[in-house]
């Protein structure tokens, strides 16, 4: 079972480094792409077992949507063909030829990162409100010094 996830994990670092250099062929980067849409939708399917609120109905397609949302910028070409932000992100690990889990471990970083990042702009959309009374909770939180916000 190791050595699946090994080579799973080495053919999407292998996938990562043709798009980076832009060697990659088209199935590569469609492979690419549809592994960290299913690493980001699992991400938010961990997010709502715990208690968030990812989902405006209970369809399960909605995590696969929202992952694409999240994940659309950090996929966006320039007018060459490239990817920028792959490219300025993995481009220094590949050329100080980090470990096969060193850059892994960068891609789930950048993953969630970039996830969260969307999902936050997404939630201050769809209900402005409710995304100021929790801003402003947050900053009477910190002001005070002896309060703090507890996760359920």
């Amino acid at each position: 079972m190791m050595d699946l996830e090994e080579s799973s994990m080495e053919q999407l670092i292998h996938q990562l480094v043709h798009i980076c250099e832009g060697t990659s062929s088209t199935g590569e980067e469609e492979s690419l792409l549809r592994s960290c849409l299913n690493l980001a939708s699992n991400y938010l399917q961990i997010l709502e077992h715990r208690g968030r609120r990812v989902r405006e109905t209970k369809r399960t397609i909605e995590f696969e949507l929202l992952a694409s949302d999240c994940l659309a910028e950090l996929f966006q070409r320039d007018n060459a063909g490239r990817y920028p932000r792959l490219q300025s992100y993995f481009l220094p690990l590949f050329q100080t030829q980090q470990t096969t889990e060193v850059i892994y471990g960068a891609l789930m970083r950048l993953l969630i990162g970039e996830t969260q990042h969307q999902l936050s702009r997404i939630f201050r959309q769809r209900d402005p409100e409710g995304a100021k009374v929790w801003r402003t909770t947050l900053r009477a939180v910190r002001k005070s010094g002896h309060l703090e916000v507890l996760k359920d």
